[in-house]
């Protein structure tokens, strides 16, 4: 137990020695040196137009992105275009193979001539030599009855009287009722001519005419698909597919954004999901890329505010509509945005650096000038307004005419002595 003791009060040796150095080094200080006043750079307030404005990040995207799919499979023949190019409404972008599809147009087109072929006949009825034609054979029809009559009569007579065989004698029923039946088809056919189509026969023939022309002109649509033309005006980002390649519905050939207008996405806090919704129209907005860090914001507007709140981070997505006419905007750059929420005309400001918060209050300090030409730090409670752009709106508390602390006064008391390093501009 006395060799710990020893052991300690031997460890405090040198601590006690070192306090006393430093107990040595204060009591000797330079008075000078001990109460220096604290520096100070100080500056006026000032009254300006202040503008809120808020400045988020987010990336640029098309106003519109076009995949190109083929309607039908094929090889491809040709890709007239390239990667970048600017392309117009209805311009060739591909041209498949299309000789099957061709082949069945030009059947699909005989098929149809020939079935309006019919209907133009059904619809001017029968010549006057098809009429001619169709008497002729009810008179010889009834010729070959009047002799199968006669035939048939005198073949009975020789049954009769055992001369001839049964198989004879049905032989000649069998040809007499031919001749009648040859009769009626011709009257019936003769008539038909002298009274011309049925409205229903009519009808039917123009029904197959049509059918005929639609087959046609779906053959036509199919052939015209071997050619793909675009069907926006935009800039192919990309081009999927090569000369010689089979492709088909399943997957897209190239890539076509419409970029004239670019949009800017932005993802805001809820607390200013009110502000925004009710005044997007009075908000402008300055774009600036970080890829041009020399050139001028573009300016913007809102074109969408988002409806659903990501819950996640408790924000909300605003679109940034942003004229692209120089084509200097590319899709995925990154961009600062600043939006400006309201102006306050008149508005008193200082430095943001001239406003301090302790604890629940917040407080500017200014600079008197004292008899004996020294100067001490004020303090002021204030109520401060807005901030932006390194500036502060002070509602109370102050005047333009207080020379305020801008730097220097984070640990400054109120009365406490300091020294002017320079005086600046708020």
């Amino acid at each position: 137990m006395k060799r710990s003791l020893r052991i300690g009060a031997i460890s405090l040796i040198p601590l006690a020695f070192i306090g006393l150095v430093i107990f040595q080094l204060v009591q000797n200080r330079d008075p000078e040196i001990q109460f220096r006043p604290t520096p100070v750079l100080t500056g006026f307030p000032e009254v300006m137009d202040l503008q809120e404005s808020l400045q988020y990040s987010g990336n640029l995207k098309p106003e519109r992105t076009t995949n190109i799919i083929p309607k039908i499979s094929g090889r491809i023949l040709d890709i007239p275009v390239n990667e970048g190019a600017v392309v117009q409404r209805g311009q060739l972008l591909v041209q498949q193979e299309d000789d099957v599809v061709r082949l069945q147009a030009a059947q699909a087109r005989s098929a149809w001539l020939a079935a309006q072929a019919q209907y133009e006949k059904a619809q001017q009825g029968a010549r006057p030599e098809e009429i001619a034609s169709a008497r002729a054979s009810v008179q010889q029809a009834r010729s070959n009855l009047q002799n199968a009559r006669t035939n048939l009569e005198r073949t009975a007579n020789l049954f009769e009287a055992g001369a001839i065989s049964r198989s004879a004698y049905e032989d000649a029923q069998t040809r007499f009722s031919s001749a009648q039946t040859e009769v009626e088809n011709a009257q019936r056919s003769l008539q038909l001519l002298e009274e011309g189509v049925r409205s229903e026969d009519l009808a039917s023939a123009l029904a197959n005419a049509e059918a005929a022309e639609r087959q046609y002109e779906l053959a036509e649509l199919q052939r015209s698909y071997s050619q793909i033309h675009s069907p926006v005006t935009g800039r192919i980002v990309s081009i999927h597919v090569e000369e010689g390649n089979l492709v088909g519905p399943q997957s897209p050939v190239m890539t076509i954004i419409s970029d004239d207008v670019i949009f800017a996405t932005l993802n805001l806090p809820e607390r200013l999901y009110g502000r925004v919704a009710l005044s997007d129209s009075a908000i402008s907005v300055a774009v600036k890329p970080i890829a041009y860090p020399q050139e001028p914001p573009f300016q913007g507007t809102i074109s969408r505010i988002g409806t659903i709140l990501n819950p996640a981070t408790r924000t909300f997505e605003v679109e940034i509509a942003v004229d692209n006419q120089s084509e200097l905007l590319r899709p995925g750059m990154y961009v600062n945005a600043r939006l400006t929420l309201d102006t306050i005309p008149d508005a008193l400001v200082v430095p943001d650096s001239a406003v301090l918060q302790r604890e629940t209050r917040y407080l500017v300090f200014s600079v008197e000038e004292q008899d004996d030409g020294s100067w001490n730090a004020r303090m002021h409670p204030v109520v401060p307004g807005i901030s932006s752009n390194g500036y502060t709106q002070i509602l109370e508390g102050i005047t333009p005419e207080d020379r305020i602390i801008i730097e220097g006064n984070s640990f400054l008391e109120d009365g406490q002595e300091v020294s002017l390093i320079q005086e600046g501009n708020s």
